[in-house]
């Protein structure tokens, strides 16, 4: 630690903090006041080593927040998105002490957020919360128990997914734009996410070996889809090409050219990203292994891909044959007449 004299009117305090992070301030006045300064910091420093719990009763809400955006918030996929979700939160809490914030006052807060939105946004909101509070514990500025721990939520209506059915896949391709089009047909014979699609290189399409490289995907895995003969068809027309984007299309232009094509086929609007859900519900309608729908699709979990279970009844029957002949039919047979005596109604 020390002191320089800029000779300027100024002096620069020199020392390390806890992490052993060297800090560099530069003070306007006297000697003296730059000591007092210094000698201030020092004793935060020292407070800081041996009372670490007195961090934690200082550490405001928006100090809690604004680490965590740094940390982590800004580095997601979705920041954008978050940040308006971020920003409402900490004007609402603001410099509130995190150990003064209890379970009813996070009661309090979520029950205002569900009387202006629905159960899914005012759990969105909580969820954000939570997450800001949970990286304070594990970085140890907070010891505390969460006040989110016990905050009753409002159950979320199960997703709905909707596809379209093969006549309407047939009139929205018919009625596409051009440009649009060979867009739409691979992200329905694909089920790749918009965003995959834009980003899609053709130094990740084999033709060689029907598959689509997907590097980086929304679970942080690559993983690999096989292409249909429809998909290598249209990769076919499109080129092939050694590198390069294979689609050309901004965030507008596909926006406005699938609302386009949804008005000029008058099939029913889904949102565009359940042509996803559409290849996954096509799949299984064609008896589609449930395992393999989960690596074509990505998902990092089964319960995901269970939602379009429902839609091979004609693979479920036929699974269920697995288990036939487990009892000889003698017994079954057996028991069934016991039961007919037993169970034989007396007459009137």
């Amino acid at each position: 630690m020390s002191i320089k004299d800029n000779k300027n009117g100024t002096f620069t305090i020199d020392y390390t903090d806890n992490a052993g992070k060297r800090i560099r301030r530069k003070i306007r006045g006297s000697k003296t006041l730059a000591k007092e300064v210094l000698n201030k910091l020092l004793a935060e420093k020292a407070e800081n080593k041996y009372f670490p719990d007195r961090i934690q009763q200082k550490l405001t809400f928006r100090e809690a927040a604004n680490k965590y955006w740094e940390l982590h918030g800004s580095k997601t996929k979705s920041a954008k998105k978050l940040r308006y979700t971020f920003d409402q939160i900490v004007d609402y809490f603001g410099d509130k002490l995190l150990s003064k914030i209890s379970v009813e006052d996070m009661q309090v807060y979520y029950n205002k957020i569900l009387e202006r939105t629905s159960g899914s946004t005012a759990n969105r909101y909580f969820t954000t919360v939570r997450a800001i509070i949970n990286l304070m514990i594990k970085l140890r500025l907070f010891t505390s128990l969460s006040p989110c721990v016990g905050v009753i939520r409002k159950r979320e209506n199960p997703v709905k997914t909707d596809f379209f059915t093969k006549e309407e896949i047939i009139a929205i391709i018919k009625a596409a734009s051009d440009r649009f089009r060979p867009f739409l047909i691979c992200a329905i014979t694909t089920g790749m996410r918009r965003g995959e699609l834009m980003n899609l290189d053709w130094k990740n399409v084999d033709l060689d070996n029907n598959k689509i490289h997907i590097h980086l995907a929304k679970s942080g895995k690559s993983r690999e889809i096989p292409l249909s003969e429809d998909a290598r068809n249209l990769f076919l027309a499109l080129g092939p090409k050694p590198e390069g984007k294979v689609f050309f299309l901004t965030e507008a232009m596909i926006r406005l050219d699938y609302k386009k094509a949804v008005l000029n086929s008058n099939v029913k609007h889904i949102p565009l990203k359940d042509t996803r859900h559409t290849f996954a519900s096509q799949f299984r309608i064609n008896c589609g292994n449930m395992t393999d729908l989960q690596q074509f699709m990505g998902h990092s979990a089964m319960g995901l891909t269970m939602r379009y279970a429902h839609l091979s009844p004609e693979y479920t029957n036929e699974s269920i044959k697995r288990v036939n002949g487990l009892i000889p039919m003698v017994e079954i047979k057996s028991f069934t007449e016991e039961n007919v005596r037993l169970h034989k109604l007396p007459n009137k």
